[in-house]
């Protein structure tokens, strides 16, 4: 009785040992598949937030050359204001402001 205890004993450890090692390397694989997903996402979404930030910069500087070519073409019309011959003094001649436009600034 003793020896058919140990017999089993080896059979069921034999098994028992087949099993660890089994789940031990579907850990180890799972594991190591997390880990290089989640640097994989790290790294894309640092790439992401890099080309977002460049993205919004050169908007930012867009904007604001855009902003200061409106400014100068205000006060471009503003200090070209010629009332027409035949117009009341309130009315401009945009034909001219648009000939003077075309010719005062030059392009970037």
């Amino acid at each position: 009785m003793v020896v058919e205890v140990i017999r089993w004993s080896v059979k069921e450890y034999g098994v028992a040992t087949e099993i660890v090692r089994q789940v031990d390397a579907v850990l180890t694989r799972g594991t190591g598949a997390v880990l290089e997903a989640a640097e994989a996402t790290v790294l894309h979404l640092g790439r992401m937030a890099g080309a977002v930030s460049e993205a919004a910069s050169r908007a930012v500087a867009k904007v604001g050359s855009e902003a200061g070519d409106l400014v100068w073409s205000y006060r471009h019309v503003a200090g070209n204001r010629r009332p027409a011959s035949d117009q009341p003094d309130n009315l401009i001649d945009i034909r001219s402001v648009r000939f003077d436009a075309r010719t005062a600034r030059p392009a970037r």
